[in-house]
């Protein structure tokens, strides 16, 4: 109470801090009995400023039309593996609309958007302000990267918009493996429709331990933001341990739909 209406410009704080001491008796063979001292002045305690840390993100949801303003259908961002404050996801977003992202499901005034990040534009996309939202003049298929830091008090956000990037990596490249990231020639070909698949190229080689996929996050490398598919279900590895192997013949493809959560190799 003594610090109620103070700032932090008013600590550290003095202050008298009155205290009473109560002393209690207890046996087998008596009642308890408590005893209760006079009240003693401590004439000059410090108090400390101090709150509790500001804490980076544990989870990231975006919001918008790409899927009707409705939190219920809000997909979840994807952590890095090093679950830094950092996060990814392929999204569709459809020309002249807006998206927005917050820690919630909900709009519970946490929400950000144009105004609440610094949005940078890595792909053309053509960003503006659509009504407070983080708009795309040019609709399409991106990768949106958000990375999250503390300032002081406050949780700072940048928003990158990139190209939507999928890439092969290992032993399906060729014999052996091929563990170089964004190989030329590995990339899957993009959709023009939301709905539709990202398709890889044809495996060059049999591979017992099965192909890798990713995106490239800058700053990380690659199998911190692989994901695969499994009987027909998109995985994503996120803080998760090592994926599962899927095996995989020469001859094959990779076939992803980001916006369903589905997937095949055949």
């Amino acid at each position: 109470a003594v610090a109620e209406g103070k700032t932090e410009a008013d600590f550290p704080l003095v202050a008298p801090l009155y205290i009473r001491v109560v002393a209690e008796l207890n046996s087998a063979t008596q009642t308890i009995k408590s005893i209760t001292s006079n009240v003693i002045e401590l004439p000059t305690v410090k108090t400390e400023f101090a709150l509790p840390p500001v804490k980076l993100p544990q989870e990231l949801f975006l919001i918008g039309e790409f899927c009707g303003w409705n939190w219920g259908n809000a997909p979840s961002m994807v952590p890095v593996y090093d679950n830094d404050g950092t996060f990814w996801r392929l999204v569709y977003l459809p020309t002249g609309k807006g998206f927005k992202f917050n820690t919630a499901t909900s709009w519970d005034g946490g929400e950000k958007g144009f105004a609440g990040a610094t949005v940078v534009d890595n792909y053309e996309a053509g960003i503006f302000d659509d009504g407070g939202n983080i708009g795309v003049t040019k609709g399409g298929w991106y990768l949106i990267v958000i990375r999250s830091a503390v300032e002081g008090r406050d949780v700072k956000y940048t928003v990158e918009i990139n190209e939507p990037a999928v890439w092969l990596i290992g032993g399906c490249l060729k014999d052996g493996g091929d563990w170089t990231e964004k190989l030329d020639g590995w990339k899957f070909t993009v959709p023009e429709e939301a709905d539709a698949d990202f398709v890889s190229p044809v495996f060059a080689a049999d591979a017992p331990e099965g192909p890798r996929a990713y995106v490239k996050i800058e700053g990380y490398d690659w199998w911190k933001s692989e994901f695969m598919v499994f009987d027909g279900e998109l995985v994503y590895r996120a803080t998760q341990g090592d994926l599962d192997r899927v095996t995989s013949k020469a001859g094959q493809q990779m076939y992803i739909n980001f916006t369903k959560g589905t997937g095949k190799i055949e």
